[in-house]
């Protein structure tokens, strides 16, 4: 990832190999999301600094 460059959902959605909508649900409580699905995009989160930090993780 290119150095001040933002994360969006649609960097999310493409690494995880889900939709910006489910990624979304994800990002706003993982309502009516499987728990694979959640866990799944959450890891492929955690590949990006942002989200590794206490304040902002998924």
């Amino acid at each position: 990832m290119e150095k001040g460059k933002k994360v969006t959902i649609y960097d999310i959605a493409r690494l995880s190999g889900f939709s910006p909508k489910t990624v979304s649900r994800v990002i706003n409580g993982g309502n009516r999301v499987k728990p694979e699905t959640y866990n799944a995009i959450k890891k492929s989160s955690m590949s990006y600094p942002i989200f590794q930090m206490p304040m902002l993780r998924i």
